[in-house]
């Protein structure tokens, strides 16, 4: 399998949906940003009124917007917008946040470092923020053991009420993405256990679905690991898409390929499914069964345009095996802003752009290639 990854160039790949393809500047044109793992907004525990690094930050992302990515407001966040893998255990986050109750003080961090990110994006101008659940929004892999001093499973349940509570309600606690979607809810059931961390959101001639791929298996009372599936090894959790979870995602994706005003369809979720990728110092964590699950093989029937992950670190794009299948993988990574990808549409093109981080410091050069 080839692995295409434009280490200098500008343009990481051109999709041409129709062969006679419409002039751009179209009312449905639409500009999006995607930037995965930046892994800073946890900075703000140690320093919450951090304003350099906050105005930093802001600078960076109002540089971004007015020079790379055609002054879009969306930004599509594929998972790990902090960094709370590594916090050892529970101490960590109570010493941070001056909470001596294991959960009060998880979410406190959860809703300290979500409440900058909002902030710094939105300062910057990008007031729609799609994000999706990484494992380190819920403790990081080393957390997800059932026992032990690093062990965070038990908080899990809170780390994901915190990103609820900062990236999916707004100001009057009501959902942000309750729209449905060609005439389908826009999240899944609360009996899949993922109504407030999926969901899939519409604008213009494109629709976006987020889905949150972290299971707790076993109930989370002892470890998950299928050697002879190459199932899990994360502890209690595996990441997966089945069950009432799946059926929702499928309901979505049909009734978009039926509705004719929806061009192009865009997924994320945090690991990779489409294997080899690269990776540079990381977990490497993977969707159960890859390209024979359920859910590449969904996003193969129903046309899905690109699935955006992160997770690995490094920019990799993969292809679909299946005869006539357009579906693209693209990993990408996005550490301290250190790169990104710009998405622009037309209703008959999808461009796509990698851009990396050039210049003499090690981090914040605010200059791109």
């Amino acid at each position: 399998m080839k692995l295409w990854t434009p280490l200098t160039a500008i343009v990481l790949l051109s999709l041409l949906t129709s062969a006679d393809a419409a002039a751009s500047g179209g009312e449905n044109d639409l500009s999006f940003l995607v930037i995965a793992d930046m892994h800073t907004m946890s900075n703000f525990l140690y320093n919450p009124s951090n304003i350099q690094l906050k105005n930093s930050l802001t600078t960076i992302l109002q540089n971004i917007r007015d020079n790379y990515s055609g002054e879009t407001d969306i930004v599509v966040s594929p998972g790990d917008v902090v960094s709370f893998g590594p916090m050892r255990g529970f101490e960590t986050y109570m010493d941070l946040t001056g909470k001596s109750d294991e959960n009060e003080a998880v979410y406190d961090a959860a809703m300290t470092s979500y409440t900058m990110t909002n902030e710094v994006y939105q300062g910057a101008g990008f007031s729609t923020y799609i994000p999706c659940i990484g494992d380190h929004e819920i403790g990081g892999n080393e957390g997800f053991v059932v026992s032990g001093k690093n062990s965070k499973l038990a908080s899990i349940p809170t780390h994901r009420q915190g990103w609820i509570d900062s990236f999916m309600r707004d100001e009057n606690g009501l959902f942000k993405f309750n729209e449905v979607v060609a005439g389908v809810s826009s999240r899944p059931s609360e009996e899949s256990g993922f109504q407030g961390t999926s969901y899939a959101y519409r604008r213009n001639n494109s629709l976006f679905i987020s889905v949150d791929v972290f299971k707790i298996m076993n109930g989370g009372v002892s470890n998950y690991y299928d050697r002879s599936n190459g199932y899990g090894g994360e502890g209690a959790i595996t990441c997966t898409l089945e069950g009432l979870h799946a059926t929702w995602f499928e309901s979505v994706l049909k009734a978009a390929r039926e509705d004719i005003s929806i061009k192009h369809i865009f997924v994320e979720a945090h690991v990779p499914i489409l294997h080899p990728v690269r990776k540079a110092r990381c977990s490497g964590q993977f969707l159960d069964d890859q390209t024979d699950s359920t859910f590449w093989r969904l996003m193969e029937e129903y046309n899905v345009d690109a699935y955006f992950a992160g997770e690995v670190h490094a920019v990799t794009v993969s292809k679909s095996k299946v005869p006539g299948s357009n579906l693209l993988q693209i990993v990408s990574r996005g550490n301290s802003l250190s790169s990104f990808l710009s998405v622009n549409t037309t209703d008959d093109t999808i461009e796509i752009k990698q851009y990396r981080e050039v210049g003499p410091k090690k981090n914040f050069n605010n200059d791109y290639v």
